[in-house]
């Protein structure tokens, strides 16, 4: 779904469903409870979005948008990739961590798929952000910005799940000793990103 082209009124079902979503599952929620929290009838949900299924979906698909959107636009950094992709890395983070509610929807459907929609349809929706990143990690490779002996799929994966692992465990980490000089989530992100980028072994 084009969430760019939906309503105000369905913009607003979709944020109130991803934070009833997120705290209390798919099962958890009904029509009728999305609808008495924005304030409309259930068949005012139902003009905007065909079934629950197809508004949980929806919200799934609006969780993406940004982080999307940021992918899309590091095309504008022809000639460095690496510097657009640091920055889209703090980006996500400082999402995360700000705007937790989609973050959580999204890591309960991936961990946990309670909902009980066939998980195609939510792999599709996530793997358009993923092919994306992989996209622009390649394009780094083909200028010579990036070793062409690494795998992009696998670094792909090790910025998300670095950002992921971070947003979960913030709250505990920020109290290591270790982690005071990163107070915060521009500093942390940049911090981790370098630590990947310059690797482990000394040359």
């Amino acid at each position: 779904m084009n969430n760019e082209v939906l309503s105000q009124g369905a913009h607003r079902i979709l944020e109130v469903a991803a934070h009833l979503f997120a705290r209390q599952g798919y099962a958890g929620v009904s029509i009728n409870d999305i609808a008495a929290e924005v304030g409309v009838s259930k068949a005012n949900v139902f003009h905007h979005f065909a079934s629950k299924e197809a508004l949980y979906l929806a919200v799934i698909d609006a969780a993406c948008d940004e982080f999307k959107t940021e992918l899309e636009c590091l095309k504008n950094h022809e000639r460095d990739v690496a510097l657009g992709l640091k920055q889209v890395a703090c980006q996500h983070l400082m999402r995360l961590l700000s705007n937790p509610d989609p973050a959580r929807l999204v890591l309960r459907e991936v961990f946990k798929g309670e909902s009980g929609i066939d998980s195609s349809q939510v792999a599709k929706i996530l793997h358009r952000n993923f092919a994306l990143l992989v996209e622009q990690i390649e394009r780094g490779q083909v200028s010579g910005q990036f070793r062409r002996d690494t795998d992009p799929a696998m670094v792909a994966v090790t910025l998300i799940a670095q950002n992921i692992f971070f947003f979960q465990s913030w709250e505990i980490l920020r109290q290591f000793p270790e982690f005071q000089n990163l107070d915060c989530a521009e500093r942390l992100s940049a911090a981790a990103f370098d630590s990947l980028s310059k690797g482990l072994f000394a040359k």
